[in-house]
């Protein structure tokens, strides 16, 4: 499995369970989680143009579009 598809499968976990949260805190919790998604994004990037150094994402992650996403 790629890169791509386990940051993407680990993303698509966490929101699933993240729906399944009776607690708010909890829920946030793996919104969060699903910055997978984003890692993912990155990573396909990142394999485009090797000569790319930076890391991690140029954009500030945004749980509620994971979950709107998702």
């Amino acid at each position: 499995m790629s890169t791509k598809q386990e940051y993407l499968k680990r993303a698509e976990e966490c929101i699933r369970l993240a729906g399944a949260c009776i607690a708010e805190s909890n829920r946030e919790i793996l919104l969060y989680a699903a910055a997978w998604r984003t890692m993912a994004e990155d990573a396909a990037e990142f394999r485009a143009s090797p000569e790319k150094t930076t890391q991690g994402s140029d954009r500030p992650y945004d749980a509620k579009r994971d979950a709107a996403n998702g």
